[in-house]
């Protein structure tokens, strides 16, 4: 392949904002690639950007989070004293289904509100 610009010499690389061919003379080195020109160097940029912040939001830290267990530890606990009662277990699925369905919209509000800090970045 031979340079865009300089056809009698041989090309080095791919512009990684057009994809034309570039020789050492033509060639600007960036962090996302090889570039020919200023515009190139602002939309390689722009794309190393773009991909940093992605890969960043894919990739949160790690935390363990304890709740589901004791969540089953306590509806363990609680189905085994009611099942000698079961006339109570029916008023506890209840409180229990009222509770779950508090719990996740309390979870649906945060998530819609970490959107939105994202979104305004």
């Amino acid at each position: 392949m031979e340079c865009f610009n300089h056809e009698s010499v041989a090309a080095i690389g791919v512009c990684r904002g057009c994809g034309k061919g570039i020789c050492r003379s033509c060639a600007i080195e960036r962090p996302g690639g090889l570039a020919c020109s200023a515009s190139c160097v602002e939309r390689i940029d722009a794309m190393a950007d773009l991909l940093d912040s992605s890969m960043a939001e894919q990739n949160p830290p790690a935390r363990f989070d304890y709740r589901p267990i004791m969540l089953m530890l306590v509806l363990g606990v609680t189905f085994a004293t009611l099942l000698t009662q079961p006339y109570v277990l029916g008023l506890f699925c209840l409180a229990f289904g009222v509770l779950s369905l508090i719990y996740r919209l309390i979870q649906n509000w945060r998530a819609a509100r970490q959107r939105d800090k994202r979104s305004t970045r």
